[in-house]
């Protein structure tokens, strides 16, 4: 179950170091080629309630979108003090 494992990986994060878990996170989804991830994808953000990038390692799809997003984290965290 992917919401499990988010919520596994989030707490080992907090176990380990709550200034880490207390940064900004960019959640993305791989293998949005294949057929069935979209209406996963779907699922995860309706559940989540956040925003979720999907990109596709093998086509190269949305990896470029992912670049630029964040890119712009990088430059807006950049300029808080």
């Amino acid at each position: 179950d992917p919401i499990e494992n988010y919520h596994k990986i989030r707490h080992e994060l907090a176990q380990h170091s709550e200034t880490l878990a207390r940064k900004d996170e960019v959640i993305v989804c791989n293998k949005i080629d294949l057929d069935s991830v979209g209406e996963i994808v779907q699922g995860l953000v309706k559940r989540l309630g956040r925003d979720i990038c999907s990109v596709s390692a093998a086509t190269g799809q949305g990896v470029r979108e992912l670049n630029e997003r964040l890119w712009r984290r990088v430059q807006e965290g950049r300029k808080q003090p």
